[in-house]
């Protein structure tokens, strides 16, 4: 295939001189039209071995007509078959056969007159090629580093220099396995462990979106141990690039049906202490480390496959943004992780949330919180409200919730209008009466058999007595979501 571009667009590529388009015609007429000339610069191409020029080339050409003027031109690859340009360059890539590292390619140009006449002898040159490797690379700055907590999630750069279409594909291997052909058009994957509770050697799931796993497995994945990922790309001379490595990922097993997210960076203890006192066991990622570095580029495919692997999430949040490494945009944990949540109750799985935010800021009304979690809206005039310092700052609406208190007057706290579908469990008890908004503060959804309970406040602040919070956190993990 031929690809034309103008030739001040290219770079890096080998040039040929241009020349001007020689007119030249004699005052007068003649009986019989004289046909045009052509010529190419250079004539003759004498390269051969390393010094062959690269797939992509420019060429230039003129012509000169004795009784008139060059209307066009058009060049052939076989002298049978001519294509129309009114150009006097053009920059083309050359394929070069599949097996093979070089080629040797036929190029006639001709010259066209004002009479439409045609040059009948073309100007003709043998261009000698030589197929360049292709390149790819990890993209570090997206790629899962250091921990795989059950997915880790892949993304390179793949090119080559003979163009696109000169590249066959691409290929992905860990550590000793064997090496997993991808579709050039590919640029990133995830994997899934066949037994994410396992540990050893094991085969993994290959994910290039969340709807599905593909057909093959990758094999090569150690669980529970540090792990190699090696990358590789060929083109269709089978020539392939260096190998691009990313070393010491370890991959982290299952251990629990419940993952907790930890997004409050000055809270993270206090909420696994109040899990670890009513629960067993519990798998925990800290997405505040290194001001977010755990957490994924892609929360669509990464966390919401890592999260599928569990039957309860809990995750909390601080009203602090982070920047996302793909997209450059800030934003709280809670909405980043909002469409997978929503994915992961749809399927089955169970969340408790608990997140305050900004009240000087409200949330935006295209917030994928107000979409996901029981929120109709939130309320208003609400910058600078607390809560009354007693033993029920926060008033349950429901029996089998106790009311938590506070020694101070807290106010990490956003009051919200819940959705039509959620059930009301607590209410705030609002320092001061001017303000006369929504006092809600705590849902469930459904009333029977609830898959989410959201809590808008900083539960750490109701140090009245903890043993009440941990009774809200039994009650939600061992007893809502107990079906």
């Amino acid at each position: 295939m031929v690809i034309f571009r103008s030739l001040l667009n290219f770079r890096f590529l080998y040039i040929i001189p241009i020349l001007l388009i020689a007119f030249s015609c004699k005052k007068g007429e003649k009986n019989a039209n004289e046909k045009p000339d052509t010529k190419v610069i250079p004539h003759v191409i004498n390269l051969s071995g390393e010094g062959r020029l690269k797939s992509t080339v420019n060429m230039a050409w003129f012509g000169s007509d004795k009784d008139g003027y060059i209307d066009g031109f058009e060049f052939s690859l076989d002298n049978i078959e001519w294509v129309h340009t009114r150009k006097a360059d053009s920059t083309f890539t050359f394929n070069i056969s599949e097996g093979s590292d070089t080629a040797d390619i036929n190029f006639w140009v001709r010259a066209i007159d004002n009479k439409q006449e045609r040059d009948p002898t073309p100007a003709y040159v043998r261009i000698p090629i030589k197929n360049t490797p292709p390149e790819v690379a990890f993209d570090e700055a997206l790629s899962t580093k250091d921990t795989a907590f059950i997915v880790a999630s892949f993304f390179w750069n793949a090119s080559d220099q003979d163009g696109f279409d000169n590249l066959r594909d691409v290929e992905l291997r860990l550590n000793n396995g064997s090496w997993y052909k991808i579709d050039k058009r590919k640029s990133n994957l995830s994997i899934v462990p066949d037994n994410p509770a396992g540990s050893g050697g094991m085969n993994a799931k290959v994910y290039f979106s969340p709807e599905g796993a593909e057909a093959e497995s990758m094999d090569g994945l150690i669980l529970g141990a540090l792990n190699t990922v090696y990358i590789r790309s060929t083109d269709i001379s089978g020539s392939q690039s260096e190998i691009d490595t990313l070393a010491n990922l370890y991959f982290k097993p299952k251990s629990s049906d419940l993952i907790v997210i930890g997004g409050d960076r000055d809270f993270n203890s206090f909420y696994t202490q109040r899990i670890s006192n009513v629960t067993t066991s519990f798998d925990y990622v800290d997405y505040t480390i290194d001001n977010g570095k755990w957490q994924p580029a892609f929360w669509a495919t990464t966390f919401y496959l890592m999260i599928s692997e569990y039957k309860k999430l809990c995750i909390f949040s601080d009203k602090n943004p982070y920047v996302n490494s793909s997209t450059g945009l800030s934003s709280l944990i809670l909405e980043s992780s909002a469409r997978p949540v929503q994915d992961f109750t749809l399927n089955g799985g169970k969340v408790f949330a608990i997140g305050y935010f900004d009240n000087s800021k409200p949330l935006e009304s295209t917030s994928p919180i107000l979409g996901v979690y029981p929120i109709d809206s939130m309320a208003s005039n609400t910058s600078g409200l607390s809560l009354q310092r007693s033993d029920t700052s926060l008033i349950s609406q429901q029996t089998d919730y106790p009311d938590l208190g506070s020694n101070s007057f807290p106010l990490e706290f956003s009051p919200f209008y819940q959705s039509s579908d959620a059930v009301v469990l607590y209410n705030g008890d609002i320092y001061g009466t001017s303000y006369t908004g929504s006092k809600t503060v705590g849902v469930k959804k459904p009333a029977i058999k609830p898959n989410m309970v959201f809590i808008s406040a900083a539960l750490n602040k109701f140090d009245y007595d903890y043993k009440r919070v941990d009774s809200l956190f039994d009650q939600v993990l061992n007893k809502d979501f107990n079906w």
